[in-house]
């Protein structure tokens, strides 16, 4: 707090860099200033005293602000509960285009037991009209030959697919085939809607599961793996 009194007339200077005092009367008077900066206009009582009070200037103790979640690495996929026969565990598998063939197996990528699923993960980046790709699957050696059901959509843990009805599929041994960017074309020359068209840049999930058509678990075993065959389509 700064205190000035004087008994003369005096013309107070600026108080701070936001204030400025007019000439005060020729009286006995003091001037207080509270604080350093950010002033409000000044006040003068009956006795010629005049206050002027201004915000606290410096540096704050506030508290830093928290720090930024952690990253993650996307929402997490479970098929319990919303696929008929899956009460177990989801095995998500996650495929760059760029290394989408060749064999993946079950077994190094958290097994598939029964009551289980396995989810598929991929996004095309480049795409070749009417050039069909495929993702096939059977049993790896000395697991139970069970049927299982396969569907190939733009979300995992669902059925039927929005892709059309050769995006679901049932078998101990089948395939789902695609294109990328454009449909094939059947043996009649026309366009072939049946067979799903993939879209570049969007995700695509196979969800595979060991139930039959009815939704009934048909693994048997504490352990049903599969060898899958990833296959882009040629030229890309």
């Amino acid at each position: 707090m700064l205190m000035l009194r004087s008994v003369s007339r005096v013309l107070a200077a600026a108080v701070s860099s936001a204030c400025m005092l007019a000439p005060t009367p020729s009286l006995a008077w003091s001037i207080t200033v509270n604080a350093s900066s950010a002033c409000s206009n000044p006040i003068v009582d009956s006795s010629g005293n005049i206050t002027i009070n201004c915000a606290a200037g410096g540096p704050t103790n506030n508290p830093p602000p928290p720090p930024p979640p952690p990253p993650t690495d996307g929402t997490v996929i479970s098929c319990a509960g919303k696929v008929d026969g899956v009460t177990g565990a989801t095995h998500v598998i996650d495929i760059a285009w760029a290394t989408m063939i060749g064999r993946l197996t079950t077994s190094s990528n958290g097994g598939f037991g029964r009551g289980d699923a396995v989810v598929i993960h991929f996004k095309p980046t480049t795409g070749l009209a009417g050039v069909p790709g495929s993702i096939s699957f059977s049993p790896s050696a000395g697991a139970p030959a069970n049927p299982r059901k396969a569907v190939l959509s733009q979300a995992p843990c669902t059925s039927p697919s929005e892709l059309g009805a050769r995006a679901v599929k049932y078998g101990i041994e089948t395939a789902i085939y695609f294109t990328v960017g454009g449909s094939a074309v059947n043996k009649y020359g026309g366009v072939d809607t049946a067979t799903p068209n993939l879209v570049v840049g969007r995700d695509y999930y196979l969800t595979i599961v060991n139930t039959d058509s009815a939704g009934n678990n048909t693994c048997t075993a504490s352990s049903c793996d599969l060898n899958m065959g990833l296959i882009k389509p040629a030229g890309l």
